[in-house]
């Protein structure tokens, strides 16, 4: 589903689509270094 012209809303999206799962991501990852140093310690 390419088109040929980007509105500004599917730009905004795209933006906020890839924001969200950066934070997810890092989130993500701290909570499961946070539990590992849980475990070990």
């Amino acid at each position: 589903m390419i088109e040929k012209t980007l509105r500004p809303e599917t730009i905004k999206l795209a933006i906020s689509a890839t924001c969200l799962t950066f934070c997810l991501g890092s989130l993500a990852i701290w909570a499961f270094i946070e539990w590992k140093k849980g475990r070990r310690g």
